[in-house]
């Protein structure tokens, strides 16, 4: 049985960019700088929104991913 992966093939332009800011993250966080502690603050906010969503409506998703395995999607 063949494995099966989420990840995606990424441009030579993509990866460079991802490379670029996560660098620049991590100069930020050495230097303290304010910018990092919104992103920080923002984030874990993004985190706890997609947790009230998933906590309202995973009955839903679970049902709705039923129906596509057993389409075969």
């Amino acid at each position: 049985m063949a494995m099966s992966t989420s990840m995606t093939v990424r441009s030579f332009e993509a990866k460079r960019n991802a490379a670029l800011a996560a660098i620049a993250v991590s100069i930020a966080r050495m230097n303290n700088d304010v910018l990092y502690a919104k992103l920080r603050k923002h984030r874990a906010i993004w985190k706890d929104t997609k947790n009230m969503i998933l906590s309202k409506y995973s009955g839903q998703a679970t049902q709705k991913w039923a129906q596509n395995q057993a389409k075969g999607k």
